[in-house]
């Protein structure tokens, strides 16, 4: 008997245990499976694509670019003679530039001009002409020369400001004929001769007419002309003078010459003048301006025409 009391005890603890452990796993179930459930007062999570928020700064302020000096830029011939003959005039005009177009004050401007053609570095072999300081640009400038030589002549406009150079392109300009260097020399007698008339002797200067010989030429640009002291008189001087306008003259000429020889003595002859300008020229003895023949040209005597190599 104790033995099946012992075993119906048995019986009723394991079957109160069944029923425990089953009723605290239903518990367990109706409130969301403990602390680690989510609250059920809790918004449920919602799955999807995410949003992205751009950021965007403020553009920056510009900023203004600084203001461009003014500065010399180039040299640039604009008209030109293109052909001429020996001794006659060239004319150049070039301008000035700047960087902006405004107004600066440049050190220098000129022309310079070879026989050979020159880059800027072979300038210093070249001759300047025109040259023209503190010079405002932008401008525009001129000059006329002679050349008295034929051939090619190269020139380029050249300016300076400060370290900067320019140079414009080169032109060539064709001179024709001959010029100074190995032109013609012209021989022209002046003074007064011994005359004899009837047996009698006469000396041009009393009562007689003294002379320059020839009383006219014609030569080629280029050419020279001395005058040699031919007076049979006795020891008198003698000289030849530019007379720039003789039409308003009386006794002698009074404008300035252009040229004029020393006084000539008996037997010597002058330096020569040479000519490498066409046109007429007229002259005189200022050493006897009331002379007929020596001291008052007319536009049919004492003259001298130069003409260009035909």
């Amino acid at each position: 008997m104790p033995y099946r009391i012992a075993r119906s005890m048995k019986s009723a603890v394991l079957l109160a245990l069944v029923w425990s452990v089953t009723l605290f796993a239903g518990c367990h179930a109706l409130d969301g499976g403990g602390d680690d459930d989510p609250d059920p007062t809790s918004s449920p999570t919602t799955t999807g694509t995410p949003t992205t928020t751009t950021t965007t700064s403020p553009s920056p302020t510009p900023t203004e670019p600084p203001e461009e000096e003014p500065a010399l830029s180039a040299a640039a011939i604009v008209n030109h003679t293109t052909e001429a003959n020996a001794g006659e005039e060239l004319n150049i005009t070039w301008e000035l530039r700047t960087t902006t177009g405004e107004a600066i004050t440049v050190d220098r401007t000129e022309i310079v001009w070879s026989n050979a053609t020159f880059t800027p570095a072979q300038a210093a072999n070249g001759t300047i002409e025109g040259r023209q300081d503190s010079v405002d640009a932008p401008g525009t400038f001129n000059v006329t020369f002679t050349v008295d030589e034929a051939g090619t002549v190269y020139v380029r406009a050249h300016a300076v400001d400060g370290d900067t150079e320019v140079w414009s392109d080169i032109i060539e300009i064709e001179v024709k004929g001959g010029g100074a260097t190995g032109g013609t020399t012209h021989i022209v007698s002046i003074g007064m001769k011994v005359v004899s008339v009837g047996g009698q002797t006469f000396k041009t200067g009393e009562g007689q007419t003294s002379f320059f010989e020839p009383q006219n030429i014609t030569i080629t640009l280029g050419d020279s002309v001395v005058w040699r002291n031919e007076d049979q008189k006795g020891d008198v001087e003698h000289s030849a003078v530019d007379c720039p306008d003789p039409a308003q003259q009386q006794d002698a000429c009074t404008d300035p010459p252009d040229w004029r020889t020393a006084q000539i003595d008996v037997g010597e002859e002058s330096a020569p003048i040479t000519f490498t300008t066409a046109g007429t020229y007229w002259y005189f003895c200022d050493v006897h301006p009331g002379s007929t023949t020596m001291g008052k040209p007319t536009a049919s005597q004492n003259q001298i025409k130069v003409v260009a190599p035909s």
